[in-house]
């Protein structure tokens, strides 16, 4: 029979092997009953912190004075009226943005890494 699967589920009505579109998450492969899908570093804590850390474009400095400057300029907006509340609101935000999460889409598009360099 090869190295193809086995379907667990056969037809309700007939009692034969399931037809194509039959239920994917009950087929399994021949050794050790282990699913097709199955990923063993998928769910591993060392893997899951590479994939943040990947996601990454500024080191922990500029993070540092991103996060600084964000909040000195919202604080500065809640003194001003128009215009201008909103505008120093809009670039606080995007700077704490920026430092709280690591990433810069400024940085992704021009290909810049402060992180890893």
């Amino acid at each position: 029979m090869g190295f193809e699967s086995l379907a667990l589920l056969g037809c309700p009505a007939r009692g034969k092997p399931g037809l194509a579109g039959e239920d994917r998450r009950h087929t399994v492969s021949r050794f050790g009953g282990m699913s097709l899908t199955y990923q063993p570093f998928a769910e591993t804590p060392a893997i899951n912190e590479l994939e943040k850390d990947l996601g990454k474009n500024v080191g922990s400095g500029e993070r540092t004075f991103s996060n600084a400057l964000g909040a000195i300029l919202l604080a500065a907006s809640m003194g001003r009226r128009g215009l201008s509340k909103w505008l120093l609101r809009l670039a606080g935000g995007a700077l704490l943005a920026r430092g709280i999460t690591g990433h810069c889409a400024v940085y992704s598009q021009l290909g810049v890494d402060t992180q890893h360099h």
